[in-house]
């Protein structure tokens, strides 16, 4: 069984540590990180600027996806919907456009965790680190013979944090191509992320100056107070353990809020 391998420096202090009500707070600070971060800008990852209406749009194809997948429907009119290959681009077969490759749980968490955690599960032990930033091929060979949900774009219509949201929104549902239920497991566990990591990323942030765009290792904090926000059993996603099943109770009434939290 994946035992994380904790950093040199150890266990976070529980000061540091991500909580429940510290993501409420997060996510409801207006033009904070987490609400610049909520934009449709394609894959450098800049930051949401304040007069910019974010990822529900102001009408159009995002207002459809999020339409589609909250009535069950699959969206295939806008081109946006769960019915995808969510790893388009990949070297392959399982990156073509028809390909639907991926199958089982949905798996979340920083990327060199997310790359060890498959390689156990294919029986090979390895540490997170000899996962490097952005190898992305590197991921998808790890974590699709292991039977796991990933999303990993590489191809156009490209990356944007909310071509993340959607898979979120899809996998919460139980929408995602071979998804059985909308069960979620986690490489690292929610419990264990750290804020210093969060203002001050590892990762190299890819508009080049962290104070104008993010990390990729923050998008896991955003996919954590997501579910935070939107499941009503909010409370067990801070007891789960690595590997260990979350399944959301979506709370349709707590998603239209956040529609008002993020304008």
């Amino acid at each position: 069984m994946y035992v994380l391998r904790e950093r040199a420096s150890g266990v976070p202090k529980a000061e540091v540590l991500l909580t429940s009500a510290r993501c409420d707070g997060l996510l409801r600070q207006k033009y904070g990180k987490l609400w610049k971060m909520f934009s449709p800008q394609s894959d450098t990852q800049a930051y949401r600027q304040p007069a910019h209406p974010g990822c529900f749009g102001e009408g159009g194809a995002q207002d459809a996806f999020w339409t589609a997948a909250l009535t069950g429907g699959n969206g295939r009119g806008t081109g946006r919907g769960c019915d995808t290959n969510w790893i388009r681009g990949s070297a392959g077969l399982p990156g073509t456009e028809d390909a639907r490759f991926l199958h089982g749980p949905a798996l979340l968490g920083l990327d060199g965790d997310i790359y060890a955690f498959c390689e156990d599960q294919r029986g090979s032990e390895v540490p997170s680190t000899e996962f490097k930033w952005a190898e992305d091929q590197k991921l998808v060979d790890a974590c699709v013979p292991a039977g796991r949900n990933i999303i990993r774009v590489m191809d156009a219509p490209w990356w944007a944090m909310c071509t993340n949201i959607e898979w979120q929104a899809c996998l919460m549902q139980g929408m995602l191509p071979g998804q059985v239920t909308n069960e979620a497991q986690f490489a690292r566990a929610p419990k264990w992320l750290d804020l210093d990591e969060f203002w001050a990323p590892l990762d190299p942030c890819r508009a080049g100056d962290c104070n104008l765009g993010f990390a990729t290792s923050d998008v896991y904090y955003w996919e954590v107070c997501y579910f935070n926000h939107v499941c009503s059993n909010r409370n067990d996603l801070f007891q789960v353990d690595v590997g260990q099943t979350f399944t959301c109770q979506f709370d349709v009434n707590a998603y239209r809020e956040l529609q008002s939290i993020l304008a």
